[in-house]
């Protein structure tokens, strides 16, 4: 496993035919601060849903849908609490309607709210296969995890959701197919660079349905950003920063990082993300 991949035990999944006022996904994620929690409340209707979960962490809604028979409702969670998450519950306004819950895990560390959420387009509907989803438009970062997530009213079959433009589909659930029936997926993609994605999904059961799109910032690992030491020179380092020989010249070809002063000193750092602090070094 390794940064935006999904974790062991992911997804895990639950439907009901009459959820009343909601429905839980049991399972067993082992979780770390700065994962990413991702739910797909998938209901033949419009309702009004919050989701929680047993370690406490809070959700925040997405883009919701505003038309199609099976209405998508996405959330995510940048985790801060960590623990085993056995249980996610999406609770919402009384209905009878069908509905199916998909939660996926993805390793962190993702930025927090709100900065961890770079492109939430509006949800669209679409009734045919492939449903396509919204482009995310340029990313704001290249290092980002773009996800897709729909919902179709008189379902498909499960495990027959497939993804196109290289995203791969991670989990989805069906109280079954036919009238008065939901269907709902999840899909991902790992990306290095800021260009436009569109998340779409293919299966055989051409019914009305809603897709949303969502792209979320990888955060840098702790030693992607250099630590001076108390005279203000370099000492530690990894290869997102330049590399210093024993006099303290710049060695490293590798200009995603450093300038320095006449004294060799660090003055200016240039990571890849610009958003952490760097330390500037007073005389």
């Amino acid at each position: 496993m390794a940064q935006k991949d999904p974790r062991t035990g992911s997804p895990f999944t639950n439907t009901a035919t009459n959820p009343g006022t909601g429905i839980a996904a049991t399972g067993s994620v082992s979780v770390s601060v700065g994962d990413l929690v991702f739910v797909n409340y998938a209901i033949r209707g419009a309702v009004t849903v919050t989701v929680t979960d047993n370690l406490g962490n809070t959700y925040y809604a997405l883009a919701a849908p505003g038309s199609g028979t099976g209405r998508a409702y996405g959330f995510y969670s940048i985790v801060t609490s960590a623990g085993t998450l056995t249980t996610v519950t999406g609770a919402h306004t009384s209905s009878s309607l069908d509905a199916a819950i998909i939660v996926a895990v993805f390793e962190g560390p993702f930025y927090g709210y709100p900065t961890g959420l770079d492109k939430n387009p509006s949800a669209v509907a679409d009734s045919t296969s492939p449903f396509t989803g919204a482009q995310t438009g340029t990313l704001s970062y290249s290092d980002e995890l773009v996800i897709g997530w729909m919902a179709q009213g008189n379902g498909a079959a499960g495990g027959s959701y497939g993804a196109n433009n290289s995203f791969t589909v991670h989990g989805d659930a069906t109280t079954g197919t036919g009238t008065n029936t939901c269907s709902g997926a999840i899909c991902y993609l790992k990306v290095s660079a800021t260009t436009t994605r569109t998340p779409e999904f293919t299966n055989a059961t051409s019914t009305s349905g809603s897709i949303g799109t969502a792209s979320f910032v990888a955060a840098a690992a702790e030693l992607r950003v250099p630590k001076l030491n108390s005279y203000g020179i370099l000492e530690v380092t990894d290869q997102r920063v330049a590399k210093l020989n024993s006099y303290v010249i710049l060695d490293d070809p590798k200009l995603q990082v450093t300038k320095l002063n006449a004294y060799a000193v660090l003055t200016e750092v240039e990571a890849s993300d610009r958003r952490r602090p760097v330390y500037t070094p007073t005389h």
